[in-house]
This record gives structure tokens, C-alpha cells and sequence, in this order.
């Protein structure tokens, strides 16, 4: 122990920070080393509360770095990474699905925000990405940068260069 006028240093200096420093370490494994992607902790179940990692099935928050073969998630699903093509083409999401980079998925159903690109099979609801939303199915309302484009889109789509789909019902400016 420091004696009583000298100030403490390293983590005797902050006892009721201990915790915290050991939960945000905990996280930062998960997240960022190889071979955590195959799993992740769930608070306070495996599938249930907060999640962090590559949970396959969760409901609740879920934070994980890159998306792999997720199979669902609902509430809110917090990816920072960009999934590889076909890893994660079945996954469905319903809520809010945040990503930095971008999304890849089956399904979205209620809202969907990234920072370059989403895209999957169906979305239902509302789609913002700062370069491009690219779905079979879109309904709803779709923003992208440059551009939106499917197969078919009911809704408003707004995109910065153009939109374009097969069968496509709505507002469309681009």
C-alpha cells in the first residue's frame, strides 16, 4: 500500500475500475482474436441479454467484429467488420442492424444502417448505407450514396447516381 501523501499509480490507484478494465479486456479478445469468431459470451445466456462475438442466435444486443454464419438475430445487432461473400447469406436480422463497413444478410426486417454497403436477399423496412443498398427483394424505404438497385422494390429509394430493379413499384430518384 502507497503511504497516505504519496499518490497511487497502475490499477492500485483505481480499485473500483478493476472490474471494468477486466470486462473491456474480456471484450477485446472476443472481438479481435483469430479463432474467436467461432463463438462469443452471452450475458446473461449463450443466446439471450448482451451478447459479444459471433453469436449464431441471439436476442437482445449483439456486438461482434465481422458476422459469420449467423443464423438470427433480434433487437440490436453491432458489427463493425466486412463479412466474406456466402458466410453469412442466411442470417436474418429484425431491429436495428448497425455495421461501420458493411452487411451481408438474408433478411432485415426494420432497420438497417451502414457505412459503405448492405445488401442480402430481402429487406423490409429501412436502408441507409453511404455507397449502395443491393437486395433481391426491397421493401420500404432504401437510401443509398450512389446508388440502390434490385429485383423487386416497392417503397421510396433515393440513390446518388441512380436506382434501378426489375419490378419496381414507388418513388424512385436518382
Amino acid at each position: 500500500m502507497a503511504p497516505k501523501n504519496q499518490p497511487r499509480t497502475g490499477l492500485s490507484c483505481c480499485p473500483e475500475h478493476r472490474s471494468l478494465l477486466v470486462w473491456l479486456l474480456l471484450l477485446v479478445n472476443l472481438l479481435l482474436v483469430p479463432g474467436a469468431s467461432a463463438g462469443g459470451l452471452g450475458l446473461p445466456a449463450q443466446q439471450t441479454g448482451l451478447g459479444f462475438g459471433n453469436l449464431p442466435s441471439f436476442t437482445g444486443l449483439r456486438c461482434n467484429f465481422i458476422d459469420r454464419d449467423v443464423l438470427w438475430v433480434t433487437g440490436v445487432n453491432l458489427q463493425v467488420g466486412f463479412p466474406q461473400k456466402n458466410e453469412n447469406e442466411f442470417a436474418e436480422y429484425r431491429g436495428l442492424a448497425l455495421s461501420l463497413i458493411a452487411q451481408d444478410g438474408g433478411l432485415f426486417q426494420g432497420i438497417a444502417l451502414s457505412g459503405l454497403v448492405t445488401g442480402g436477399g430481402q429487406i423490409d423496412g429501412i436502408a441507409i448505407a453511404g455507397l449502395g443498398i443491393g437486395a433481391d427483394d426491397v421493401r420500404g424505404l432504401a437510401i443509398g450514396g450512389l446508388g440502390v438497385g434490385g429485383e423487386d422494390m416497392t417503397g421510396v429509394f433515393l440513390g446518388g447516381l441512380g436506382v434501378g430493379g426489375e419490378d419496381m413499384t414507388g418513388v424512385f430518384l436518382g
